[in-house]
């Protein structure tokens, strides 16, 4: 019996479709993909300011964050509008938590500071601090000259008779990497973080030592 011509040529297409296509997914499961990379943040090197005065009480509410700055991605800066977030290298939690719990745990060693109490207490405050993370990205529109950016609001607020905001502020920091790299990125927000912690204690030395305890 003889096979048409036509026949024989779908069967023709058909091997080779089967064989193209084993191939493909052949490829795609032995491509390697890159490991995913978490980093952390670490203020505890830091040291405090001499103070033998008057001492406070500190709660911290939840810090938050702006869009931009919530995601655990790294976020890389490419030009005036654009951005890039990598998957690939990220926080172990959400930014603003992390820096709010370095914050903290930070200020609990201040010999400016009594206490650092837990969300919901309220016994013997003096102060409670918010804040808002504004910024936090590597800016790689130079890529000769990048830099690790950050910005934080910290607001502080008195409790009791005289409750209310008595002091908000907006701390940046622009730390030069010697070059692009995930690691050198995180080294400087650390290093921006520890500049940032140090200039709200001294801020906060000045208020308390300015303000009726």
């Amino acid at each position: 019996m003889k096979i048409s011509p036509f026949k024989s040529s779908i069967a023709f297409f058909l091997l080779i479709s089967s064989v193209f296509l084993t191939s493909c997914v052949s490829v795609d499961l032995k491509k390697p993909y890159p490991d995913v990379r978490t980093y952390s943040l670490d203020v505890s090197s830091q040291g405090h300011v001499p103070y033998a005065g008057s001492t406070v009480s500190l709660r911290f509410n939840t810090f938050s964050a702006v869009p931009q700055a919530a995601d655990r991605y790294l976020a890389y800066r490419t030009g005036e509008t654009t951005f890039e977030s990598d998957f690939y290298n990220q926080f172990i939690t959400a930014p603003a938590e992390l820096i709010q719990d370095q914050a903290a745990a930070w200020l609990k060693s201040s010999p400016l500071v009594k206490y650092i109490l837990k969300a919901g207490e309220t016994s013997s405050l003096s102060y409670i601090v918010d804040g808002t993370l504004l910024d936090l990205y590597g800016d790689y529109r130079n890529v000769n000259a990048p830099k690790a950016v950050l910005r934080l609001k910290l607001t502080v607020s008195k409790t009791g008779d005289t409750a209310g905001v008595v002091w908000q502020k907006i701390y940046a920091q622009e730390v030069s990497m010697s070059h692009i790299s995930p690691l050198i990125l995180t080294e400087g927000w650390n290093k921006g973080l520890c500049q940032i912690v140090a200039d709200f204690e001294n801020d906060l030395k000045a208020l308390i030592s300015n303000t009726p305890q």
